[in-house]
C-alpha cells in the first residue's frame, strides 16, 4: 500500500460493484478480479484517474461469459503528449546509408545505391522486409562496403516493402512501393 507510488485505477469498478468476473451472462454478480495499478510516473497522463470495464463486450457479444471468457476487459485511457521541443541535435555521421533506390514505384528491377562510410570490406547483406514485418527475400549478400546492387522484384505483389541493409554491426532501411 503506496498511494504516493502506485494508483489502482480500477477501485471505482470495484466500489461500483461493476464486476469482472462473472459466471452469468448478465455479469451483475460476481467479483472484481482485474485490476489496473499505474505508477506515479504516469498519474499526470491517466484520463479521470480511473480505470473502466468494457461493458460493450456484453453487448456485443452475448455469450462471451460462456463461450470466450469469465473475465470482462479492464482498460484505462492516457494521454501523452504529441510533440517534444529539441533545439539542436548533433547527429553522428550514419556508418551506413542507403543514398537511393530506384526506379520508386519499382517494376522488375530495382537498383540500391548505398554507402558505408567506415569503408571496412565486410560484406553487406540485404532483405526485403513487407509491411507485416516479415523477411521476404532470401537475404543477399554483397562483397563491397559501398556501391550498388541490383535486386529482382518481379516475383512482389504490389504494395509497400522495407530493404534493410546491414553489415553486421550497421543497419539502415529505406522504403520502396512495388507498382502494377
Amino acid at each position: 500500500d503506496d498511494p504516493q507510488h502506485y494508483l489502482f485505477a480500477s477501485t471505482e469498478i470495484d466500489a461500483n460493484r461493476e464486476y469482472t468476473f462473472c459466471w452469468q451472462r448478465a455479469c451483475n454478480s460476481g467479483s472484481t478480479l482485474d485490476h489496473i495499478v499505474v505508477s506515479n510516473e504516469l498519474f499526470t497522463h491517466l484520463v479521470d484517474l480511473r480505470a473502466y470495464r468494457m461493458h460493450s463486450v456484453l453487448d456485443t457479444y452475448p455469450n462471451f461469459i460462456n463461450e470466450a471468457s469469465d473475465h470482462i476487459p479492464v482498460y484505462a485511457s492516457f494521454r501523452f503528449p504529441t510533440s517534444t521541443a529539441i533545439e539542436s541535435v548533433s547527429e553522428a555521421p550514419k556508418q551506413l546509408q542507403i543514398q537511393s533506390i530506384f526506379p520508386n514505384p519499382a517494376t522488375d528491377l530495382i537498383t540500391v545505391n548505398y554507402r558505408a562510410t567506415n569503408a571496412s570490406s565486410r560484406a553487406v547483406q540485404v532483405h526485403i522486409i513487407d509491411v507485416l514485418g516479415r523477411q521476404i527475400t532470401v537475404p543477399i549478400t554483397t562483397s563491397s562496403s559501398g556501391g550498388r546492387i541490383q535486386i529482382n522484384t518481379s516475383g512482389l505483389s504490389p504494395g509497400l516493402y522495407v530493404i534493410r541493409i546491414s553489415d553486421g554491426q550497421h543497419v539502415a532501411s529505406s522504403r520502396f512501393v512495388k507498382g502494377l
